[in-house]
């Protein structure tokens, strides 16, 4: 079987020639029309920032909110294996589609005078980076868009006694004030990591 050659019959690019192409077309844009572009994405990414999305929960009493993007899934609280020597606000561990997730106490990691009487039957499971881990919750509330309409709070934000603020906002949704948890923060806590390792 022959072998055949095909060469190019286009001439070698000149490079100079291609700059100056684009250089000019580059001078013929219409800078309004540039600009007009820039500024509606630039509002598009400000809206969709503006209009994040929260998962609105309870502990106990304490009513709060996480991003949507921190949550992975929430669901009854499957059946929990205890560990010995472990800190009081690890309740235990749990399988999770496959996967051996740890199980904490919000109020008594966060040294809060809460109790949820035995009603915290569900959990949220939050992730960050490698790190996840499920939350014991009373139920979930429902979901909601912080936008500009949002009334923020500036009330004293939810504080624990080990001296860390995990919570980055409090705002208000319908009569409640929903605490903001800083998923990130707790998750990246020396307290947090130090256990994990």
């Amino acid at each position: 079987m022959a072998e055949t050659n095909k060469k190019s019959s286009s001439p070698p690019l000149d490079f100079d020639q291609v700059i100056k192409g684009i250089n000019k077309t580059l001078s013929e844009i219409d800078d309004s029309k540039a600009k007009k572009l820039g500024l509606a994405a630039l509002r598009a990414e400000r809206t969709s920032r503006a209009r994040e999305k929260y998962i609105l929960f309870n502990v106990g009493q304490a009513f709060l909110a996480i991003l949507q993007n921190g949550v992975v899934e929430v669901g009854d609280l499957p059946s929990v294996t205890r560990l010995p020597n472990v800190p009081a606000w690890i309740t235990g561990i749990t399988n999770v589609r496959s996967e051996i997730i740890s199980v904490i106490d919000l109020p008594s990691f966060m040294g809060w005078d809460i109790s949820d009487n035995g009603s915290a039957k569900k959990i949220i499971i939050i992730s960050q980076s490698e790190v996840k881990c499920a939350v014991q919750i009373t139920q979930i509330l429902g979901s909601h868009y912080k936008d500009e309409e949002t009334k923020s709070v500036s009330e004293t934000p939810l504080s624990t006694k080990n001296g860390t603020d995990f919570f980055k906002e409090d705002f208000i949704v319908g009569d409640k004030t929903f605490h903001v948890l800083d998923h990130e923060k707790l998750l990246t806590s020396q307290r947090f990591t130090n256990l994990m390792d």
